[in-house]
């Protein structure tokens, strides 16, 4: 089976080939999909303009449908609608996260950060584990100024050295 091509507005896949991509670019059904994406995705500044210059969809207003839907020349939103549009576009809520607060900058993390400080004693542990004196040494919490490496015993091959074999065949006697 050949390459295949995924179009992403309308979520089908079909032969990846010149004539077979026309084909389904040049479809209705893709290009319904492709201008209601469009329309999903506009700008707000320029949502804003369009829908503020357009009467209100008298069809929609007491239905809440309209029978042309997106291609309607007159607008779908409400008043409310449109004064919410306007204050993002004047950057009233883009800049807010969800508690009201400005976002926070990653100098204002870093600040905090150095702040803190982290002793042992700070650390808590999960119900059911013993004190942290009677953990085991697998299970402590990394030492405040990290890991002597020092005194760390070597591991591995390079603890191996036997004479007159080579490292490579005291790990693995099996390779000749």
């Amino acid at each position: 089976m050949g390459r295949r091509y995924f179009c992403d507005f309308c979520g089908r896949s079909f032969q990846d080939n010149l004539p077979s991509r026309r084909r389904h670019i040049g479809g209705a059904q893709h290009q319904r999909l492709r201008r209601a994406w469009y329309e999903a995705n506009r700008d707000t500044a320029t949502l804003l303009a369009e829908e503020s210059q357009k009467r209100a969809c008298r069809q929609f207003l007491i239905t809440g449908r309209c029978e042309f839907g997106s291609s309607c020349r007159f607008s779908h939103y409400a008043p409310e609608q449109l004064e919410m549009l306007r204050q993002e576009t004047q950057g009233g809520k883009e800049d807010l996260n969800k508690d009201g607060q400005p976002p926070p900058t990653l100098e204002a993390w870093l600040r905090k950060r150095e702040n803190r400080s982290f002793t042992r004693d700070a650390v808590t542990l999960p119900e059911g584990l013993p004190p942290l004196a009677e953990l085991p040494p697998s299970l402590l919490p990394p030492p405040c100024t990290g890991w002597d490496h020092a005194s760390t015993p070597s591991w591995g091959l390079a603890a191996l050295p036997l004479p007159g074999i080579s490292v490579l065949q005291s790990a693995y006697p099996f390779v000749l």
